[in-house]
């Protein structure tokens, strides 16, 4: 690296912006980079520097806007000998080994506008402290975009530094313990949060997705898991219509009383049981009224990250069953959805292609008859749309 790389970052050390070092540095190298004045982005990964040379390798983060660490260890933050990077507005950390004090570091970035870390086992990120700095110390008011993923923290950690957070933008909690006290947590972000990732939280339920989505005015894109019919038939109507990406599953298990009083129904029909829709069937005709009011959609995804595609009752998605009401989705590109049990036809293939015009791609298994599925593939193929999840034939 001192024989050739060295000079060559010197040489261009007025115009460099963009460095990707997947190698050990040298103290010869640590000096070439801090020549660099504009010098924006460093991404570091693998084996990097010896704890001598930290101080060099801090001090040429200086002038970053940028600085992204995988995977690699760090060496001592040492304040008596390193400049600080208090221009730095993005920081992503991906299992890095830690022997600085990770609070201490992120203090000396004033200017943070977007944090994303992903924990490694060596250390964790100490959110409760962080938490406290933000509503107590009024640490980086710029914050707005948090990407947290492989956090064990507790519910009332991850509340505190959304509380904290003056403006918040974009969340990402993935495998996070998002739980109620978050829930009320976020709501103050109501106008300004465009992006909620809460894929594989555990503790996330279906009450708690139906809030989201009657408070969020803002939100464009939203990751959850599963949301029961029955929150969404006797909640209030959602408000988040700016959503252009929904990734959902929407549980139409029907609970013991509803199913003990369809088998009563069935022993004694009559000539009005026969022609009207039963409850569930009128819920589930709500359900798709519901989803046709987020007409911006482009992006649907009837299912979660965790949910096993022969997991559970999900919507029949057949004209019969209120697939009509959708077709105010005429932005929609992407459609897909997870499920043993549709039996959907040609026809209702066919209502799909003619009122969802800007659909490319669609994913899923159409029909447990085998013909069926074929037919419905060849027919959207034969139209240029990318069909995913469908045996080949």
């Amino acid at each position: 690296m001192d024989k050739y790389w060295a000079p060559f970052v010197v040489h261009h050390q007025e115009t460099l912006q963009h460095l990707v070092i997947r190698s050990a540095i040298t103290q010869k190298f640590c000096v070439a980079m801090a020549s660099c004045t504009k010098l924006k982005t460093l991404q570091l990964a693998g084996r990097l520097t010896h704890e001598e040379n930290g101080a060099l390798l801090w001090n040429a983060c200086r002038t970053l806007h940028t600085l992204r660490v995988e995977n690699c260890p760090l060496p001592t933050w040492d304040q008596s000998a390193v400049v600080s990077t208090s221009r730095l507005q993005r920081l992503i950390v991906d299992k890095a080994q830690w022997r600085c004090n990770a609070l201490e570091l992120l203090k000396q970035c004033p200017q943070l506008r977007y944090l994303s870390w992903r924990d490694s086992v060596s250390i964790m990120l100490p959110l409760q402290s962080m938490g406290q700095a933000l509503l107590k110390d009024h640490q980086w008011p710029l914050l707005e975009e948090l990407n947290l993923e492989l956090i064990t923290s507790k519910d009332q950690d991850l509340a505190m530094i959304i509380k904290g957070i003056h403006r918040l933008v974009s969340l990402r909690l993935v495998r996070s313990r998002f739980g109620p006290r978050c829930v009320t947590a976020i709501r103050m972000h109501h106008s300004t949060l465009t992006t909620l990732n809460l894929a594989m939280c555990s503790q996330v339920t279906s009450p708690m997705i139906q809030t989201l989505l009657t408070t969020m005015t803002a939100l464009e894109s939203l990751i959850t898991g599963r949301i029961h019919y029955l929150d969404i038939v006797n909640g209030a109507p959602w408000v988040s219509v700016r959503l252009q990406r929904l990734v959902i599953a929407i549980d139409m298990k029907k609970p013991p009383k509803v199913e003990l009083e369809e088998q009563r129904k069935k022993r004694k029909p009559s000539h009005r049981d026969i022609t009207a829709k039963s409850p569930f069937e009128t819920h589930q005709c709500a359900v798709f009224q519901r989803l046709s009011t987020l007409e911006r959609l482009r992006f649907l995804t009837l299912s979660s990250p965790t949910l096993k595609q022969d997991e559970g009752q999900t919507l029949d998605l057949r004209l019969y069953a209120g697939l009509g009401s959708l077709s105010t989705l005429k932005r929609l590109e992407t459609f897909s959805f997870k499920s043993l049990h549709q039996c959907m036809t040609i026809r209702d293939i066919k209502w799909i292609y003619k009122h969802w015009p800007c659909l490319r791609t669609i994913s899923g298994q159409f029909a447990i008859v085998l013909s069926n599925r074929y037919e419905i593939t060849s027919f959207l193929k034969r139209r240029g749309i990318t069909v995913r999840g469908c045996p080949p034939h």
